[in-house]
């Protein structure tokens, strides 16, 4: 079965910064990010990535996650991830922040009841393509830019690697 584009390593890495810390790492982190994810797999390198933030509440995650994807405000999303952190465990956020990104890339174009997160689609889609513009180019390695959506404040950026 042919690998999915969207669960290539490069792929996975630009989603969960984003996904995380709305922003992009410089070239040599994220260089170190894919390396880690080849080697891994796409599924250990999330729960690694996500292991950096279970200090954070379910509530905490939830809005920090959903504000990144630009779903919020969304009082009822929110708190149905929130909720499915709870399920699922804090443990498996990375997971979890992968799929949410994964799902939301494929929303560009939907029709009925998931046409409300097209433009979500297509801003979450945009930012992905330009984060890995960046991260991916060997010259950036300075100072990496901040995404365009709205993040959790106090928390540092993490690399998990």
């Amino acid at each position: 079965m042919a690998q999915n584009f969207l669960d290539e390593p490069y792929v996975v890495t630009t989603i969960l910064n984003q996904a995380f810390n709305d922003q992009s790492p410089v070239h040599p982190v994220y260089a170190r990010q894919v390396e880690m994810a080849t080697s891994v797999g796409s599924t250990a390198y999330a729960l690694q990535f996500g292991a950096a933030f279970t200090h954070l509440t379910e509530d905490m995650l939830s809005t920090k996650l959903m504000g990144n994807l630009g779903l919020l405000p969304n009082q009822g999303l929110q708190a149905t991830l929130k909720n499915y952190l709870v399920l699922v465990g804090k443990a498996n956020v990375g997971i979890v922040a992968l799929q949410l990104g994964q799902l939301l890339s494929g929303l560009e174009n939907a029709s009925g009841d998931q046409a409300a997160f097209s433009a979500a689609a297509v801003a979450w889609n945009k930012e992905v393509v330009d984060a890995y513009a960046y991260s991916s180019n060997p010259a950036n390695v300075y100072g990496p830019p901040v995404g365009n959506n709205v993040t959790l404040t106090g928390v540092a950026v993490v690399d998990p690697t």
